[in-house]
């Protein structure tokens, strides 16, 4: 069932701030009207993909970021720039204003740092992520696929549509875990988080089903 979109206004704002929280819940919410069509449109896989992966990498930066004040969301040069600025600001008993650079980790840094356990106990609650070898496995593909999907290239690009409901099922168990179990993400909306939950479990059941159409391969899976 499609959720509600809110009408638009008739003065539409030209500004729109895009949270991290809000951006990772909406992928997810992208992702579960996506799925009910992708068998009868196969095209709609790459946008499933896409989806996916932007989410994941959302809820990977919410995970990581109590640590350093966001800093070890970063890519490692601005990463090490940021703490060695603190350490200055310490040394000298001042402010210092300068850029030590923002920007993002990439999709598989930011998912070796999930597993690093002084980046991920930042609370007396916090839990370092383990992946299984499926989930490391799919989180990887997933990255490869995307890349491959979102640069273009003059080569077509045969994909087995049939390994991407598990594929995926793998990548949002993912994401479950950093809502629920890693103690470290906050929405700061309350119904914002309870949407998130109510879209992963509607995203699981879509993906359990869409398994059950294509036969099972040598590739491993998650819980289908």
């Amino acid at each position: 069932m499609t959720e509600p979109r809110p009408s638009p206004s008739p003065n539409l704002d030209r500004w729109y701030s895009f949270r991290l929280d809000e951006q990772a819940v909406g992928a997810l919410g992208l992702l579960a009207e996506l799925l009910p069509h992708a068998v009868r449109d196969p095209y709609l896989w790459k946008w499933a993909v896409i989806a996916t992966h932007d989410a994941l990498h959302g809820f990977k930066g919410l995970a990581l970021r109590p640590v350093g004040s966001g800093a070890q969301m970063r890519v490692p040069k601005h990463e090490q720039r940021a703490y060695a600025l603190v350490e200055r600001e310490r040394h000298e008993g001042r402010p210092i204003p300068e850029d030590t650079g923002d920007r993002v980790d990439q999709f598989l840094g930011l998912f070796e740092k999930l597993q690093v356990d002084w980046r991920m106990r930042p609370y007396m609650n916090s839990e370092v992520f383990v992946p299984t070898a499926e989930q490391d496995s799919a989180v990887r593909y997933l990255d490869r696929l995307r890349n491959d999907l979102t640069h273009y290239s003059n080569t077509t690009l045969p994909v087995q549509v049939g390994d991407l409901p598990n594929v995926l099922l793998c990548c949002i168990g993912v994401v479950e875990w950093l809502l629920v179990e890693s103690g470290n993400v906050t929405i700061f909306e309350q119904e914002s988080e309870d949407t998130a939950r109510r879209r992963i479990q509607r995203i699981k059941d879509e993906l359990a089903s869409l398994a059950a159409h294509w036969p099972a391969t040598d590739r491993q899976t998650c819980g289908v």
